[in-house]
């Protein structure tokens, strides 16, 4: 025990630096030693895996210490591998030797030589062309004989003195969890590499525990080196982001040739992360990793790399967009129950994209995925059991899988720090969605997602921003900067929300034309709000020419994808025939597709319609479903035409208090001529007299408007290859199309 200083004991640092110091002693003693020397030899002769192989013996084998191939292990190691054992895949380079005509380069000037005719001058030449082959490797706990060298002995015995604080803190120290399990294999300990996680062997000394603790944070030191921490940042582990470092890592990383270094090297290509965005040079990245992950899967099936296939394949990463090949090797890694792939092809047959629409396929295949731990099937469940999609409506499982969702995606975060996982947290802490409601929160992982270029994440950033009362300039500012990346991203959502400040002169110089702009760009990427707003305003609204043909165009476009608001101004276009020829037909059908979404303002004209009976057939119980619908929500028109009937007693049966009640709710909305029939009920017995108080009323003011519902306003064609490849890249950053934006404001 130290001793007493001035009568008190050693302070909590005091202890710590007497043990740090002995064991700093120790271990320079121990690396002065034969013993270490010998174990460092040993050591050599093992192969330096790149992080595309460390990554796959991660995957396959996560406890795994001492990697190395048969014939390694037998003749270098007097080791055999044990009857039985799996082999751990990964890729071996294979190059071979190749005759091209190159130019010849003049060591003067570093320039092609010319010819005397302007040619360049070239030789033939022997070149070395990169391949790969999948070979199997093996962990030394799969392997019997020769002891492999150790700095002491197998299985170290004792105590340490003040252990529990020695350990703390080490524990305290660490930048990744640490945790005591039952490794079967034998190994005393293991960094895992994709969970990042420091797991132990349990019932071990507590001199074997902290040696193996002290080896295992060595591990982790030495792949925190991860290009995707630059990428992405992670201050647990003390990396700051940097896209310059992550992009020279990734490099380093493809001259090996390895896959999955080459498609991050597509994403960053394609977001402009560390570079300029150069579409081309994405699209040349993506294509090798494809041949790389297929040459591989050409050597050996397997469900991993059969999955990454079928992604590129969906996404058109590096290859034409192809559904049905997409589907094809999803299938084959689904069959190998690899939940990805389950989960992917759960996608396909929910929209019916490469194999023929079946909802109930989908929920089978994302119950498979979610079964093993995947959130993002979780998600899709939650929605299916909400809506009731592919399986009977059960608000209490559809709320289960959400929570066990935003659980997964939380876990998932903080082991990769993705930028998708981000944004997808963010919108489920702002909508309340599997969690409680918790905007501070939201905004956070928005603004992290938002830091590595997430257009989605930028757009929600900036309306929250912009939401606030009293928005300093500088925020108003990010705000601006976040929309602006957003839409330089093609994000359809910010370059609508964008369209709308320049259209009010919010935040901005009112611009009509920017506007127009910006709500074409929206449009022609399948957002019907867009191109409701764009049809509206070439009516004739805001300081823009006229013309009929486009805002028809627009309309029509919004009113195919369901929008209620441009189907109600379609109808009502077709039933006036002014600006276009009357068209009764189109104008009844456009009207009810409105009404049959809940829009009050297409029941209500509907329901007059059918009351009057003058373009259509009277039919009384008809425009009564019609107005009572209307008037159920709150459409003051419509209470005040059931008040008149029910008091007039003229189409249905007189009811007074029916009347007044109908009366009062439009009254209370500010309708003053339904406040004139309640101030004068009692003068109104006779329908005489009623109908003379309707006339006047009439005379007074025409109350009912024949103009689109009182909502602000919100030819180009669209290329439908394009759509196709940017809804693609909208679900690269981490959605579907009703996974956002539900429910966009006018």
């Amino acid at each position: 025990m130290a001793e007493k200083t001035q009568g008190k004991y050693p302070s909590q640092f005091e202890k710590v630096k007497e043990i740090t110091d002995k064991l700093e002693a120790g271990i320079k003693e121990l690396m002065d030693s034969d013993k270490f020397k010998e174990y460092l030899k040993c050591l050599s002769k093992f192969h330096n895996y790149s992080l595309g192989n460390t990554i796959l013996i991660a995957l396959q084998k996560p406890d795994a210490t001492l990697v190395a191939g048969y014939t390694a292990w037998k003749n270098q190691f007097g080791r055999q591998v044990q009857k039985g054992e799996q082999g751990i895949r990964i890729l071996a380079p294979t190059p071979y030797k190749r005759k091209m005509e190159v130019d010849v380069i003049d060591p003067s000037t570093g320039q092609a030589r010319m010819n005397p005719d302007g040619t360049k001058a070239t030789e033939l030449k022997e070149i070395m062309v990169p391949a790969f082959k999948v070979v199997n490797v093996f962990d030394v706990s799969q392997t019997d004989g020769r002891p492999i060298p150790s700095i002491g002995v197998n299985e170290l015995t004792g105590d340490v003195r003040q252990y529990e604080m020695f350990f703390e803190a080490l524990k305290r120290s660490c930048p990744v969890p640490i945790s005591f399990e039952q490794i079967d294999s034998g190994a005393k300990g293991y960094y895992h590499t994709v969970d990042h996680r420091i797991a132990l062997q349990e019932g071990m000394s507590q001199v074997q525990t902290i040696k193996t603790l002290i080896h295992e944070m060595t591990h982790q030191h030495l792949h925190s080196k991860d290009p995707k921490q630059y990428l992405y940042g992670n201050e647990d582990v003390g990396v700051l982001q940097s896209f310059e470092k992550a992009r020279e890592l990734f490099l380093a990383e493809a001259q090996r040739d390895n896959p999955l270094a080459l498609y991050d090297l597509g994403r960053m290509a394609a977001d402009g992360l560390g570079c300029e965005a150069d579409a081309e040079e994405a699209y040349r990245w993506y294509e090798k990793a494809l041949a790389l992950f297929h040459s591989a899967e050409d050597e050996k099936p397997w469900k991993y790399t059969e999955y990454r296939i079928g992604k590129m394949y969906a996404a058109g990463l590096g290859t034409e967009q192809d559904y049905l090949q997409a589907a094809d090797w999803f299938t084959l890694s689904a069959d190998e129950n690899y939940k990805y792939a389950q989960y992917s092809l759960g996608g396909l047959y929910y929209h019916g994209k490469g194999v023929e629409q079946d909802q109930e396929t989908a929920f089978s295949l994302y119950t498979q995925s979610a079964a093993q731990g995947f959130p993002y099937a979780s998600f899709e469940l939650g929605k299916m059991l909400r809506d009731g999609i592919g399986c009977v409506k059960n608000q209490q499982d559809s709320d289960h899988c959400f929570k066990e969702a935003f659980l997964g995606f939380v876990s998932l975060e903080k082991k990769s720090h993705d930028d998708k996982l981000q944004y997808r947290l963010g919108w489920m802490l702002l909508n309340g969605i599997g969690t409680e409601k918790d905007e501070i929160r939201a905004k956070e992982y928005f603004g992290q997602a938002a830091s590595v270029g997430n257009p989605f994440a930028c757009y929600q950033l900036a309306k929250l921003i912009l939401a606030g009362e009293n928005v300093p300039p500088q925020e108003v500012e990010k705000a601006l900067g976040y929309l602006n990346k957003a839409v330089e991203a093609e994000n359809p959502y910010a370059a609508y929300f964008l369209g709308k400040l320049y259209e009010k002169g919010q935040h901005l110089p009112q611009n009509t034309d920017e506007a127009i702009r910006l709500y074409t760009l929206s449009a022609e990427q399948d957002n019907d709000f867009a191109a409701y707003r764009l049809g509206k305003l070439y009516l004739g609204g805001g300081g823009v020419l006229k013309d009929v043909e486009s805002a028809v165009r627009w309309l029509t476009f919004a009113a195919d994808r369901k929008n209620q608001f441009a189907e109600y101004a379609l109808g009502n276009l077709y039933l006036k025939g002014e600006a276009i020829p009357q068209d009764i037909s189109k104008a009844l059908e456009y009207l009810k597709c409105s009404a049959n979404q809940g829009n009050q303002f297409a029941q209500y004209r509907l329901g007059k319609l059918y009351l009057m009976g003058e373009d259509v057939a009277k039919d009384i119980q008809t425009a009564l479903q019609f107005l009572i619908a209307a008037a159920e929500q709150d459409n003051q028109y419509a209470q005040y035409t059931l008040g008149k009937l029910y008091l007039m007693g003229k189409d249905v049966p007189r009811n007074k208090d029916a009347a007044v009640r109908w009366f009062t709710l439009s009254a209370a909305q500010g309708n003053m001529y339904a406040q004139f029939f309640l101030d004068h009920m009692e003068d109104f017995r006779e329908p005489s007299a009623l109908l003379v108080g309707t006339r006047l009323l009439h005379h007074m003011s025409r109350i009912f408007s024949d103009n689109a519902p009182p909502l602000k306003p919100s030819g180009q064609q669209t290329d439908r290859k394009l759509l196709r490849k940017l809804r693609e890249k909208k679900r690269a950053h981490g959605h579907a199309r009703d996974d956002h934006e539900q429910n966009m404001s006018l």
